[in-house]
């Protein structure tokens, strides 16, 4: 159910019973909270109505072109890319690669994630690379903050081990262990997507000779992520998923210990904005050591009426703190 395209025709006979009548109310409450709990994706029908090969994607442009048509509509969501990426056949995706070649002369721009990770084509809200496949001697688990397709372009089968990801995008709290699932079989020429910090394909696993899927990715779905313990797949740390988000924590970290009076502006700012929470908090730290009163008077702002819910829960605990503790 979450890794192809189904016709309400289809579901509409899933729900019939075996006198062929019209599906209970059992069967549309069942279908109903499938789609509420993402289980199942409803696609655009101007998505659904266009023909998956009714475009032939045979170079880089091709495919920068066609992905441009279905990002670019108003509200567009990543895996509304589904019909097109389950119309992207292993000729294609050699046609693709032979203009990776063909463009020799500009790859060297293309980023290099690491050893096993290397990008073939990058444009807003799409990043296709290639992603390679082998024992590694890392001890780690991380949690993905994309959403992504995996695609086998060659003609084996792929036997991937998957796990179940409890982590929260915005959560500072330490999630839940991870739980293994059954492994998951990539066939060749079928497109499977996952959503962001839902679940872990480990892909540093022993494999057959010069085995690699391609990784098609969205945008980053939230600013922090996490590492987990290969063995007891306990969470071990959090990450930031952006640099500049990092670096900004630190220059305020920074303020907080030089207890700069004429930052406090900025840092009030900063705290009541809709960037990076951890980010937030750190400016709200920072004040904390700069100027209780102007503090405090921000934790009441949060405490009220913040939207992140996390920020919000963090700053009515330290409210109730602060009336519990003498000047």
């Amino acid at each position: 159910m979450t890794n192809g395209v189904v016709e309400m025709q289809e579901i509409s006979c899933m729900l019939k019973n075996e006198d062929d009548h019209i599906a209970d109310a059992e069967g549309i409450e069942l279908l109903t909270w499938l789609i509420e709990t993402g289980s199942v994706r409803v696609m655009d029908d101007e998505v659904t109505k266009c023909s998956p090969s009714s475009i032939s994607i045979c170079s880089l442009p091709t495919l920068k072109n066609a992905v441009a048509q279905v990002m670019d509509r108003k509200d567009a969501d990543f895996f509304d890319l589904t019909p097109l990426m389950n119309d992207l056949c292993r000729e294609n995706i050699i046609e693709l690669l032979n203009d990776v070649l063909e463009r020799r002369e500009i790859t060297s721009s293309y980023e290099l994630l690491s050893e096993d990770h290397i990008y073939l084509h990058r444009q807003k809200n799409f990043h296709l690379l290639m992603r390679f496949i082998g024992k590694s001697t890392r001890n780690t688990l991380y949690a993905n903050e994309f959403d992504i397709f995996v695609l086998n372009p060659t003609t084996d089968f792929i036997t991937v081990p998957l796990y179940e990801c409890p982590s929260n995008p915005d959560n500072m709290d330490q999630p839940n262990k991870l739980h293994r699932l059954n492994d998951i079989r990539i066939e060749p020429n079928k497109a499977y997507f996952f959503e962001a910090y839902k679940y872990i394909l480990d892909f540093e696993r022993d494999a057959q000779k010069d085995a690699f899927v391609l990784i098609a990715h969205s945008e980053p779905k939230g600013w922090l992520t996490w590492f987990y313990d290969r063995k007891s797949l306990a969470p071990i740390e959090s990450i930031c998923t952006s640099l500049q988000a990092s670096r900004i924590q630190l220059y305020v970290r920074l303020l907080g210990a030089m207890k700069s009076e004429q930052s406090v502006p900025i840092l009030e700012k900063l705290a009541t904005s809709n960037y990076a929470n951890f980010v937030r908090w750190e400016a709200v730290e920072s004040l904390s050591r700069i100027s209780p009163s102007r503090c405090l008077t921000v934790l009441r702002q949060l405490a009220d009426n913040d939207a992140d819910h996390v920020i919000q829960k963090i700053a009515k605990q330290s409210m109730c703190l602060s009336a519990t503790t003498p000047n």
